[in-house]
Protein backbone atom coordinates (compact mmCIF):
# COMPACT_ATOMS: atom_id res chain seq x y z
CA UNK A 1 0.00 0.00 0.00
CA UNK A 2 2.83 2.39 0.80
CA UNK A 3 4.07 2.21 -2.79
CA UNK A 4 0.62 2.98 -4.18
CA UNK A 5 0.29 6.05 -1.96
CA UNK A 6 3.83 7.26 -2.77
CA UNK A 7 3.18 6.91 -6.50
CA UNK A 8 -0.05 8.86 -6.21
CA UNK A 9 1.46 11.69 -4.15
CA UNK A 10 4.58 12.10 -6.35
CA UNK A 11 2.92 11.70 -9.75
CA UNK A 12 0.02 14.01 -8.90
CA UNK A 13 2.53 16.88 -8.96
CA UNK A 14 3.04 16.52 -12.73
CA UNK A 15 -0.45 15.90 -13.98
CA UNK A 16 -2.32 18.79 -15.62
CA UNK A 17 -5.53 17.16 -14.37
CA UNK A 18 -6.34 15.29 -11.16
CA UNK A 19 -5.14 11.70 -11.20
CA UNK A 20 -7.79 9.11 -10.52
CA UNK A 21 -7.29 8.62 -6.81
CA UNK A 22 -8.70 5.10 -6.98
CA UNK A 23 -10.37 5.49 -3.61
CA UNK A 24 -7.42 7.44 -2.17
CA UNK A 25 -8.42 10.50 -0.13
CA UNK A 26 -6.04 13.50 0.17
CA UNK A 27 -2.93 12.70 2.19
CA UNK A 28 -3.95 14.86 5.14
CA UNK A 29 -7.17 12.90 5.56
CA UNK A 30 -5.56 9.46 5.52
CA UNK A 31 -6.44 8.98 9.16
CA UNK A 32 -7.28 5.34 8.61
CA UNK A 33 -3.59 4.66 7.88
CA UNK A 34 -0.96 4.52 10.53
CA UNK A 35 1.13 7.56 11.30
CA UNK A 36 4.14 5.43 10.23
CA UNK A 37 2.75 5.08 6.69
CA UNK A 38 2.02 8.79 6.46
CA UNK A 39 5.53 9.54 7.74
CA UNK A 40 7.01 7.18 5.10
CA UNK A 41 5.05 8.90 2.34
CA UNK A 42 6.27 12.32 3.47
CA UNK A 43 9.86 10.99 3.59
CA UNK A 44 9.47 9.72 0.02
CA UNK A 45 8.32 13.21 -1.00
CA UNK A 46 11.41 14.70 0.62
CA UNK A 47 13.62 12.19 -1.21
CA UNK A 48 11.99 13.14 -4.51
CA UNK A 49 12.67 16.82 -3.79
CA UNK A 50 16.40 16.06 -3.46
CA UNK A 51 16.61 14.84 -7.06
CA UNK A 52 18.11 16.91 -9.86
CA UNK A 53 15.16 16.13 -12.13
CA UNK A 54 12.89 18.60 -13.86
CA UNK A 55 9.74 17.22 -15.46
CA UNK A 56 9.25 19.54 -18.45
CA UNK A 57 6.23 18.02 -20.12
CA UNK A 58 4.54 14.82 -18.98
CA UNK A 59 3.18 12.62 -21.77
CA UNK A 60 1.91 9.58 -19.83
CA UNK A 61 1.28 9.34 -16.11
CA UNK A 62 0.24 5.89 -14.88
CA UNK A 63 -1.21 5.15 -18.33
CA UNK A 64 -1.88 1.52 -19.31
CA UNK A 65 -0.12 0.54 -22.53
CA UNK A 66 -0.30 -2.58 -24.65
CA UNK A 67 2.04 -4.17 -27.20
CA UNK A 68 -0.35 -6.02 -29.49
CA UNK A 69 2.40 -7.68 -31.55
CA UNK A 70 4.16 -9.11 -28.50
CA UNK A 71 1.01 -9.77 -26.44
CA UNK A 72 1.79 -7.96 -23.21
CA UNK A 73 0.72 -4.83 -21.37
CA UNK A 74 1.98 -2.62 -18.57
CA UNK A 75 1.58 0.73 -16.88
CA UNK A 76 4.68 2.93 -16.76
CA UNK A 77 4.72 5.48 -13.98
CA UNK A 78 5.86 8.48 -15.99
CA UNK A 79 6.86 9.22 -19.55
CA UNK A 80 7.92 12.81 -20.10
CA UNK A 81 10.35 15.26 -21.58
CA UNK A 82 12.76 15.52 -18.66
CA UNK A 83 15.87 17.45 -17.77
CA UNK A 84 18.19 15.22 -15.77
CA UNK A 85 21.85 15.92 -15.02
CA UNK A 86 21.84 18.67 -17.64
CA UNK A 87 20.42 16.38 -20.36
CA UNK A 88 16.99 17.04 -21.85
CA UNK A 89 15.29 14.06 -23.51
CA UNK A 90 12.27 11.76 -23.65
CA UNK A 91 12.45 9.62 -20.55
CA UNK A 92 10.65 6.77 -18.97
CA UNK A 93 10.61 6.96 -15.17
CA UNK A 94 9.59 4.18 -12.83
CA UNK A 95 9.29 4.86 -9.11
CA UNK A 96 10.14 2.21 -6.53
CA UNK A 97 9.83 2.23 -2.76
CA UNK A 98 11.78 -0.98 -2.20
CA UNK A 99 15.04 -1.02 -0.31
CA UNK A 100 16.88 -2.98 -2.95
CA UNK A 101 17.22 -3.13 -6.70
CA UNK A 102 15.89 -6.16 -8.52
CA UNK A 103 16.82 -7.28 -12.05
CA UNK A 104 13.11 -7.31 -12.86
CA UNK A 105 12.99 -3.52 -12.37
CA UNK A 106 15.50 -2.98 -15.19
CA UNK A 107 13.71 -5.50 -17.41
CA UNK A 108 10.47 -3.63 -16.75
CA UNK A 109 12.05 -0.45 -18.18
CA UNK A 110 12.86 -2.39 -21.36
CA UNK A 111 9.35 -3.82 -21.64
CA UNK A 112 7.77 -0.39 -21.21
CA UNK A 113 10.17 1.26 -23.67
CA UNK A 114 9.35 -1.34 -26.32
CA UNK A 115 5.65 -0.38 -26.13
CA UNK A 116 6.39 3.30 -26.75
CA UNK A 117 7.02 4.01 -30.40
CA UNK A 118 6.56 7.74 -30.83
CA UNK A 119 8.63 9.54 -29.79
CA UNK A 120 11.15 6.88 -28.87
CA UNK A 121 12.40 6.69 -25.31
CA UNK A 122 15.92 8.09 -25.11
CA UNK A 123 16.65 7.27 -21.48
CA UNK A 124 15.12 5.41 -18.55
CA UNK A 125 15.29 6.08 -14.83
CA UNK A 126 14.51 3.87 -11.88
CA UNK A 127 14.04 6.12 -8.88
CA UNK A 128 14.13 4.47 -5.47
CA UNK A 129 12.31 6.44 -2.78
CA UNK A 130 12.87 4.11 0.15
CA UNK A 131 11.66 6.01 3.22
CA UNK A 132 14.37 4.45 5.38
CA UNK A 133 17.06 6.00 3.15
CA UNK A 134 18.53 9.46 3.62
CA UNK A 135 19.10 10.06 -0.09
CA UNK A 136 17.18 8.83 -3.14
CA UNK A 137 18.82 6.26 -5.38
CA UNK A 138 18.66 6.65 -9.16
CA UNK A 139 19.61 4.02 -11.70
CA UNK A 140 19.77 5.41 -15.21
CA UNK A 141 19.52 3.53 -18.48
CA UNK A 142 21.02 4.78 -21.72
CA UNK A 143 19.69 3.50 -25.06
CA UNK A 144 22.07 0.52 -25.14
CA UNK A 145 20.92 -0.53 -21.63
CA UNK A 146 17.28 -0.19 -22.63
CA UNK A 147 17.85 -2.29 -25.76
CA UNK A 148 19.57 -4.99 -23.72
CA UNK A 149 16.62 -5.08 -21.31
CA UNK A 150 14.16 -5.25 -24.23
CA UNK A 151 16.00 -8.34 -25.49
CA UNK A 152 15.99 -9.94 -22.04
CA UNK A 153 12.27 -9.23 -21.67
CA UNK A 154 11.47 -10.64 -25.12
CA UNK A 155 13.40 -13.83 -24.33
CA UNK A 156 11.50 -14.22 -21.05
CA UNK A 157 8.21 -13.54 -22.78
CA UNK A 158 8.94 -16.10 -25.49
CA UNK A 159 9.95 -18.69 -22.88
CA UNK A 160 6.67 -18.12 -21.04
CA UNK A 161 4.54 -18.60 -24.16
CA UNK A 162 6.50 -21.75 -25.06
CA UNK A 163 5.70 -23.48 -21.75
CA UNK A 164 3.60 -26.53 -22.64
CA UNK A 165 -0.13 -25.78 -22.36
CA UNK A 166 0.33 -22.20 -21.13
CA UNK A 167 -1.57 -20.80 -24.11
CA UNK A 168 -4.43 -23.24 -23.53
CA UNK A 169 -4.37 -22.75 -19.75
CA UNK A 170 -4.82 -19.00 -20.17
CA UNK A 171 -7.22 -19.33 -23.09
CA UNK A 172 -4.94 -17.27 -25.33
CA UNK A 173 -4.69 -17.04 -29.05
CA UNK A 174 -1.21 -15.71 -29.70
CA UNK A 175 0.93 -15.43 -32.81
CA UNK A 176 3.71 -17.98 -33.25
CA UNK A 177 6.67 -17.16 -31.02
Amino acid sequence: MRGIFVHHVILSNFSPFPLDPGELPPLDSWRMWSSKMIEDIRKAQLLWNQLDIEILSPIYIETPLCHHGKWYAGQPDLRAMVKYNGKKCNMLIDLKTSKRTYDSHAIQIGAYAQMITTPKIEMGLLIYLDPSATVPRVVDFELCDIQENIEIFNDMRDEFYNIPNVIDDYGLVVPHV
